[in-house]
């Protein structure tokens, strides 16, 4: 995965949970990169696919 906001790549498992704290969105899906903490939302499974079998640059 790559940050959108700082170019960081790292893969989900590396990432923090966003919104820990929120009243709002509790269960929230959001994504921190480990680099900046821009919060994101994780890759879909199908482009994850096609990631493994076609890396993208």
């Amino acid at each position: 995965m790559k940050c959108g906001l700082c170019g960081n790549e790292f893969k989900e498992e590396e990432a923090a949970q966003g919104c820990k704290g929120c009243p709002i969105m509790l269960g929230c899906k959001l994504i921190k990169c480990p680099r900046c903490g821009f919060e994101t939302p994780p890759e879909p499974k199908w482009l994850r696919l096609i990631k493994k079998r076609r890396p993208i640059k």
